[in-house]
């Protein structure tokens, strides 16, 4: 009886009391908490630096989409949701290239499933098929779009010299974008483009 008792208390020195056993689950759960509040942080600055990029993105994008039909254009027109271009370069639909063929492209801002989108709208002929029209979506959330002749300190439009073709040597480009999740204001996209 003796060597039981020996034995027991033993075997109780070695381990581990109640109260050590609930401070390491709330040392290890007060860890895991920190861990995730800074896991949960890094996640939101990736998603929003992402969002950054895919927003320049689709902003450079834009600017390109337009650029290509202003170099092609020979005259345009400011409308109320939009603009109107005429000139030589009708945009292939499904190679995305330049032909230069006669074509009237209008960028317009129309509503499509709940959220107003930029329209791309190109009207050209083609002597096999006879006059075609292709639309295309080209951004969602735009609420409008406008363009600006700009050359030196008048807005008008002028002649790219030995052309004789009424067309503004630069242009404003303004894009404003829908109301923003964490500001609530819209965002104004605004670029001079330079044509010749």
């Amino acid at each position: 009886m003796w060597s039981c008792r020996r034995n027991m208390k033993a075997r109780t020195g070695t381990a581990f009391t109640l109260i050590e056993m609930v401070l390491a689950t709330a040392l290890s759960a007060s860890v895991m908490v920190a861990l995730l509040g800074v896991m949960t942080r890094l996640t939101r600055g990736q998603k929003f630096a992402a969002g950054l990029s895919t927003q320049q993105e689709l902003e450079a994008g834009l600017v390109s989409l337009v650029e290509t039909d202003l170099v092609n254009a020979r005259e345009f027109e400011s409308k109320t949701d939009g603009f109107v271009l005429v000139g030589f370069g009708r945009l292939d639909s499904t190679t995305k290239q330049v032909r230069h063929r006669p074509v009237t492209v209008s960028y317009q801002v129309r509503p499509a499933g709940g959220r107003s989108w930029l329209m791309r709208q190109q009207v050209y002929t083609d002597p096999a098929e006879g006059t075609l029209t292709t639309q295309e979506l080209v951004c969602a959330g735009v609420e409008k779009i406008s363009l600006a002749g700009v050359s030196g300190s008048s807005d008008g439009p002028t002649s790219r010299p030995g052309e004789g073709r009424s067309v503004p040597e630069a242009v404003r480009l303004t894009v404003s974008f829908g109301r923003d999740g964490e500001s609530g204001g819209l965002r104004q996209l605004e670029r001079v483009l330079f044509l010749w």
